[in-house]
C-alpha cells in the first residue's frame, strides 16, 4: 500500500511540476509579446503548444490524486 501512496505522490508532484513549468514558460511569452519581440501570431502559436502540456500536467495531477484516495480508502 506504500508502494501504491508512493505513486500516486510522484504522479501528484510530476504533474504539479509540469503545470508550473507552462506557467512560467506563459509568463515568459507574455514579457516577449509586451517588448514587442513576438508577434500575435508567434504568441498564439506557442501558447497553442503549451496547451498540451497544461493538460498533461492536469490528467497527472488529478490520476494522482485518485489513486491517493483509492489508496486511502482501501487501506
Amino acid at each position: 500500500m506504500k508502494l501504491v501512496i508512493l505513486l500516486a505522490a510522484i504522479l501528484l508532484i510530476l504533474g504539479i511540476s509540469l503545470i508550473l513549468y507552462v506557467v512560467f514558460i506563459a509568463i515568459k511569452l507574455k514579457s516577449s509579446h509586451k517588448k514587442k519581440i513576438l508577434t500575435d501570431a508567434d504568441l498564439r502559436e506557442k501558447v497553442g503548444k503549451l496547451v498540451p502540456l497544461n493538460l498533461a500536467g492536469l490528467f497527472l495531477s488529478i490520476f494522482g490524486i485518485i489513486i491517493l484516495f483509492i489508496a486511502r480508502i482501501l487501506g
